[in-house]
């Protein structure tokens, strides 16, 4: 998964002004973040989350990450993303 992230956030600088790889503990739900001008979180940027999921996609499995990105965002005080992208691999 990690060689994923790393490449896709790769491809995204090309897409965007910036683009930030966050991952791992205390990310704030943010993998790769997608910046659309040099204003970072405080402008329109994309929150990218790749997960793996040993199952198919279920939709509850995108409605607790939602919810955790959401409660996330509002006690972080960052600014919610314009869009959300989630890739999930199946192992």
């Amino acid at each position: 998964m990690e060689s994923f992230t790393e490449e896709w956030a790769s491809y995204l600088k090309n897409e965007y002004v910036a683009a930030r790889r966050f991952g791992g503990s205390g990310d704030l739900g943010i993998d790769i973040a997608g910046f659309c001008s040099d204003k970072g979180f405080e402008a329109v940027w994309d929150n990218y989350q790749c997960k793996r999921y040993g199952h198919p996609l279920r939709p509850g499995d995108i409605w607790v990450k939602l919810a955790r990105l959401f409660i996330t965002h509002i006690l972080a005080n960052i600014p919610l993303h314009e869009s959300i992208f989630l890739f999930a691999l199946r192992e």
